[in-house]
């Protein structure tokens, strides 16, 4: 599951959609995917671009293989009002407690690169007018590493 009853939800239950799609060709069982990564990206699209729409939102979940079976492809797309809107909307306190988030993101990402025997890549692509939201692209390397142990 995604946590979507966890503190950070609560109240957004009627406030959004959302779809996750697996492909077939990729084996849940078989496949690891880092929880760790995907958790507060999803958590950032309800938090900061769900939250403040005036309407219902959609937060859309892919998982597809990318180039080669061991890559899978992670994809996490909002129609919320947008990052650079989001930031425009938030004091400097909450500006400052979102940076520290983004640099965690990131910790954690190098964290796992130089630990774990896979190889993530994370990138963050803001939609165009007159559409609004965030597509999150996050590419995993080796995510069947714990069969060749």
């Amino acid at each position: 599951t995604l946590g979507l009853s966890t503190p950070c939800c609560l109240g957004f239950e009627e406030k959004f959609n959302y779809s996750i799609t697996v492909d077939e060709s990729i084996d849940p069982k078989n496949t690891q995917v880092p929880s760790l990564i995907l958790q507060p990206i999803v958590e950032n699209a309800l938090n900061h671009g769900i939250f403040h729409k005036e309407n219902d939102g959609q937060i859309n979940i892919v998982f597809k293989h990318g180039k080669h079976k061991r890559e899978v492809i992670c994809i996490v797309e909002d129609d919320g009002i947008g990052r650079k809107k989001s930031k425009e909307m938030r004091s400097n306190i909450i500006k400052k407690a979102d940076s520290y988030g983004t640099i965690l993101i990131k910790e954690l990402v190098d964290t796992f690169n130089k630990y774990e025997p896979i190889d993530i890549d994370i990138k963050y692509i803001d939609k165009e007018l007159p559409k609004t939201g965030t597509t999150v692209i996050i590419t995993i390397n080796n995510t069947d590493h714990e069969k060749n142990h």
